[in-house]
């Protein structure tokens, strides 16, 4: 399910190059909310069943994420200078505006901090786990506080943050998991998804304040989670020879990439004039790309991995 959310946020990106595609301006936060839901719930089960997850988190899964991101940036960098596209900003301009070196990386920055906020407070609050669960949304709140004063007018960032806390609470408590999965949830999700996602659209169109626009977003993304939940049950018979699943498996890069294909492929320098083959280009480039540094991410983390070991 998470390869079908690559899709649609990669249509989303598409949409800002491709007039054509002006739908899938709104269906970004869908999939990105999906992501951070994933990730707070998996969080929560790799903690509960694996033997010393907190250790290898800091050890080795923040750090190899960390690394990825920074040979990207460093890939990026070089493409800028020689597209003439690079841009000098703030601190906060970097982080959350449009001055990032890495097209798209604040869902990269925003890992890592709930990944770093997620392991501080299980290692602080180890034996006082409501301590924890308190003090995660507490660094939740203050991430969002941030993003409002740097000036990131982006609601469906504020809701990727808070559809983190709700995987990671349907992690923490069972019946609030089970709960999202079954026929009758499903059926009101499907009714809820349209009209709140018609409503999105037209508050975004007219411009309304951001309050309004994050009530009918943060409906939409949970009606939205709810139906990828319940629909992973049924293709999960076909996932391994699905394309879906070839992409879920190597998300990370496939995010990170994507945004250097469209680069390289529409500047002052290269400019693909037709649309879909632009589409086609940025598509398989794309995967390429994401497919290849997703070996090398993967080499970095089994060398991480064994240095941890020899270290202990």
């Amino acid at each position: 399910m998470q390869g079908v959310a690559c899709i649609l946020v990669i249509l989303h990106h598409l949409s800002g190059h491709i007039s054509s595609f002006w739908l899938f301006q709104y269906v970004g936060y869908l999939a990105v909310g999906f992501f951070l839901f994933c990730s707070g719930y998996g969080l929560v089960i790799s903690l509960n069943g694996k033997i010393g997850y907190l250790r290898h988190l800091i050890l080795v899964r923040i750090p190899s994420m960390l690394l990825a991101y920074l040979i990207a940036n460093v890939i990026y960098l070089c493409v800028r200078l020689a597209t003439g596209t690079f841009k000098r900003g703030g601190l906060l301009d970097f982080l959350f505006g449009g001055n990032a070196i890495v097209s798209y990386s604040w869902y990269i920055i925003c890992i890592l901090y709930l990944y770093m906020a997620f392991w501080l407070c299980h290692v602080c609050f180890r034996e006082h786990p409501h301590i924890a669960d308190a003090s995660l949304v507490i660094a939740v709140a203050l991430w969002v506080a941030v993003m409002i004063y740097s000036g990131a007018n982006h609601p469906h960032r504020y809701n990727a943050v808070i559809c983190f806390l709700g995987g990671y609470f349907a992690g923490r408590n069972k019946r609030f998991g089970e709960a999202m999965v079954g026929r009758t949830v499903l059926f009101m999700a499907a009714a809820v998804l349209p009209p709140s996602f018609v409503a999105v659209v037209f508050c975004v169109v007219q411009d309304f304040p951001i309050w309004i626009r994050l009530i009918f977003m943060e409906l939409s993304v949970c009606a939205f989670v709810i139906i990828m939940l319940n629909s992973g049950s049924i293709f999960c018979s076909m996932a391994e020879k699905s394309v879906f699943d070839s992409l879920g498996k190597f998300s990370l890069e496939f995010y990170l990439y994507q945004g250097l294909v469209m680069l390289l492929f529409r500047n002052s320098l290269v400019h693909i004039g037709s649309d879909l083959l632009f589409c086609m280009v940025v598509f398989s480039g794309s995967v390429i790309i994401g497919k290849l540094m997703h070996c090398v991410d993967a080499r970095l983390n089994i060398f991480l991995e064994q240095a941890v070991e020899n270290l202990t």
